[in-house]
């Protein structure tokens, strides 16, 4: 509003004065620049009062500031702005199918620096950005402010800002087109993983260096052995996102298993014990064979057989001071030379050393039905480092013979040429009267007895009559 007045005022003014004052005046056109008419009003106002100064050179007008033919925005259709590119027009945005603008529905060409009018171009960034240890990303908004995201490589994690800022380069210069990508505090920092491993069966490995890729040594626990990797490394816990620093050790295929044992044991003068767990630090029990007596330890323990080296699952059984040693006469385990148990016969044990055996007979109407011999055993099995030894007489139980189990014969007897006897009295020790046919006579014993028909079994009650020396001879005529 004010320039127009000093317009109107001057243009009066020049109207108001002499002809001769005008004619010293040389004449000017008012429309002898091609600017805008957003600018009219200013080359109006300079023209006329480069008139009533008097002759001057008119500046130089610059080009109209423009923007791009076509730009591209997320999700919308590619922008032709061919038409209208020049300040302050208008470009309109329409999005792709399946998407909607929530906000401004057309673009306007700005100015990228109102501080200077004297270029049209924008300020630019490299169309491709790296930092230390990031990917290389490429920028396709890299005019002034625009920003580019900042993606760190495998291992590496962003604990500032994700993205940069395209900026000028020059605030104090505003005649150059050239920008800079501002990072601010964007920084790839290596992962990290824990300073200390551990997994099952392992020593607690401590690692020095626990960076992205960095190595730690695995090492087994004694008694157990490594058979996969040998070093776990640093790995990034997500590998789809860089904005944290946690890292794990990933141990790969390692894994310490127990060292084993053969699963059976044979010393010198042993038995073979099957051994059973056999794994590392088990024991297996040692059994001298017979004759023999171990002086030294009784079980033998898995051990390592090479503590250096936990690559291997060999291991062995350590039998320490175990030693089978023989039995001589001076030292054998020995047995009493006599043996009774309830309700037999005493017997006499001539070989009673280790392992004989010696007969058990009943008392007269007993019967024994189990165990016919004793064995001479160690008094103490627990310890065979003495020489005591005891009659196992197993199973054998003298049994008093009752009625209903009472050792009987038949109730009658027949011998050859002899009549036939009724035995009323039957059982073991009864006898049965022997008589001749006529015709005959016996020179020989005149009862049979009944006997056990097994002395060497008292197992059973069968019997028979011994008719001993009876014999029915016939009378010479």
């Amino acid at each position: 509003m004010n320039v127009k007045l000093i317009i109107v005022g001057l243009l009066l003014f020049d109207l108001c004065t002499g002809a001769d004052e005008a004619s010293a005046i040389p004449p000017r056109t008012i429309n002898q620049t091609t600017a805008d008419s957003d600018k009219a009003s200013t080359i109006l106002s300079s023209t006329v009062f480069q008139t009533i100064a008097g002759p001057t050179t008119v500046p130089q007008t610059t080009a109209p500031i423009t923007c791009p033919d076509s730009f591209n925005i997320t999700n919308a259709q590619s922008l032709d702005c061919s038409a209208s590119n020049n300040f302050n027009d208008t470009c309109d945005i329409t999005c792709l199918n399946g998407y909607y603008n929530d906000g401004d529905k057309q673009a306007i060409c700005n100015d990228t620096n109102t501080d200077d009018d004297t270029n049209s171009d924008a300020i630019t960034c490299a169309d491709s950005l790296t930092i230390t240890n990031s990917q290389q990303s490429t920028c396709n908004l890299n005019t002034f402010s625009g920003e580019c995201d900042i993606t760190c490589l495998d291992g590496y994690y962003n604990d500032g800002d994700k993205q940069a800022t395209c900026i000028d380069i020059n605030t104090d210069d505003d005649t150059n087109s050239d920008g800079e990508w501002d990072k601010g505090s964007a920084n790839c920092t290596a992962i990290r993983c824990p300073n200390s491993l551990i997994i099952p069966n392992s020593q607690q490995s401590t690692c020095n260096s626990n960076t992205f890729g960095d190595e730690c040594v695995i090492t087994c626990l004694d008694g157990y052995y490594n058979d996969g990797t040998k070093q776990a490394t640093c790995k990034d816990t997500n590998t789809d996102d860089d904005t944290n620093s946690d890292g794990e050790w990933d141990k790969g295929g390692a894994n310490c298993k127990a060292i084993t044992c053969p699963g059976s044991l044979t010393i010198l003068n042993s038995q073979t014990s099957t051994c059973n767990p056999n794994n590392f630090a088990d024991e297996c029990d040692i059994t001298c064979l017979d004759g023999y007596y171990n002086d030294g330890n009784q079980q033998a323990t898995c051990i390592d057989t090479n503590t250096d080296d936990d690559t291997n699952s060999d291991g062995k059984w350590d039998e320490g001071t175990a030693n089978c040693k023989v039995i001589d006469t001076s030292s054998a385990i020995t047995c009493p030379d006599s043996l009774t148990i309830a309700n037999s016969q005493p017997s006499t044990c001539n070989l009673n050393m280790f392992g004989d055996e010696c007969h058990i007979k009943c008392l007269d109407g007993y019967y024994n039905d189990g165990d016919k011999q004793a064995t001479c055993i160690d008094k103490n099995t627990d310890d065979d480092t003495n020489s005591d030894g005891k009659w196992n007489e197993g199973s054998a139980n003298c049994k008093v013979i009752d009625t209903s189990s009472a050792i009987t014969c038949p109730n009658s007897l027949t011998i050859a040429n002899s009549q036939p006897s009724t035995c009323n009295l039957n059982m073991f020790g009864d006898e049965c009267h022997i008589k001749c046919l006529d015709g005959y006579y016996n020179d020989g014993d005149k009862q049979a007895t009944c006997i056990d028909k097994n002395t060497d079994n008292d197992t059973n009650s069968d019997s028979e009559w011994d008719e001993g020396s009876s014999s029915c001879k016939g009378e010479s005529m």
